[in-house]
């Protein structure tokens, strides 16, 4: 699955743990409810990691990262 879930983790602490990037579109917001009804934790957002490493592209501007 690829979904954006963003940094704010308000009403979904059970899901993320607040170390995501961005903002959440309503990709993320299904994912995440999907997530919730499943007993799962999005990974890649319960430890504090460098952005370069929460990341797999980043334009050429510098101005979106995926």
């Amino acid at each position: 699955m690829n979904a954006k879930i963003g940094s704010k983790d308000e009403g979904s602490e059970h899901v993320m743990c607040g170390h995501g990037i961005g903002y959440m579109p309503e990709n993320g917001e299904l994912y995440s409810e999907l997530c919730a009804r499943c007993y799962l934790i999005v990974g890649g957002t319960v430890f504090p990691l460098k952005t370069y490493h929460k990341v797999s592209w980043v334009s050429p501007d510098n101005i979106t990262e995926n």
